[in-house]
C-alpha cells in the first residue's frame, strides 16, 4: 500500500466530518469532481475508507447506556472471547489490547438494563469456562460527539 498524499488526507478530513457529495468535497478540496470520484475509489479499493451512510443517534434520547468492558482473560482465550463478542448485536465497539487489559468493549443496552447486562455477560463467560482475572465495567451517564479525523 502506497502511503497517503496530502490530498488523500484532505479527502478523508472532509469525509470524517459527514456525509457530502463529491461536487462539495471537489470544492472544499480544490480539485475537480473526476479527480475526487477517481481518489476515493483508490481509497476504498484500499480499504482506507469504507463507503457506507452510518448514522450516530442521540443515545441519550433513546435510553440507552453504553457499558465500558474490561477484561484481562487468559492469552489463549483471547480469539474465541472477541469471536464470541463479535458476534453480539449490543456490541459496538470492541478492541483487543495490550497493557492491563487484553479485550475492551462498549455494549449499548437499555438504560435501567446495565446491572442485567453486566450479570448476562458474566454469566456467558463463566458457561464459556473463561475465567478473567480482571472484569471492570464503565456505565455512561451521558454521550459527547468527538472528532474521529484521523490526522
Amino acid at each position: 500500500m502506497r502511503s497517503l498524499d496530502d490530498l488523500d488526507k484532505k479527502i478523508i478530513l472532509q469525509l470524517s466530518n459527514g456525509i457530502t457529495s463529491y461536487a462539495n468535497l471537489a470544492e472544499s478540496c480544490g480539485v475537480g469532481r473526476n479527480t475526487i470520484n477517481r481518489r476515493i475509489k483508490r481509497l476504498v479499493a484500499e480499504d482506507i475508507i469504507d463507503k457506507k451512510v452510518r448514522a450516530i443517534p442521540n443515545f441519550t434520547k433513546m435510553a440507552r447506556s453504553a457499558i465500558s468492558v474490561m477484561l484481562e482473560i487468559p492469552q489463549s482465550e483471547v480469539d474465541r472471547v472477541i469471536t464470541f463478542l463479535n458476534n453480539q448485536n449490543q456490541v459496538k465497539f470492541l478492541w483487543r489490547t495490550f497493557g492491563t487489559y487484553n479485550v475492551v468493549a462498549v455494549i449499548l443496552c437499555t438504560k435501567g438494563e446495565e446491572g442485567n447486562c453486566i450479570a448476562k455477560l458474566k454469566t456467558i463467560l463463566e458457561k464459556m469456562k473463561v475465567n478473567p482475572k480482571k472484569f471492570e465495567t464503565a456505565i455512561s451517564y451521558s454521550w459527547e460527539k468527538i472528532d474521529f479525523s484521523p490526522f
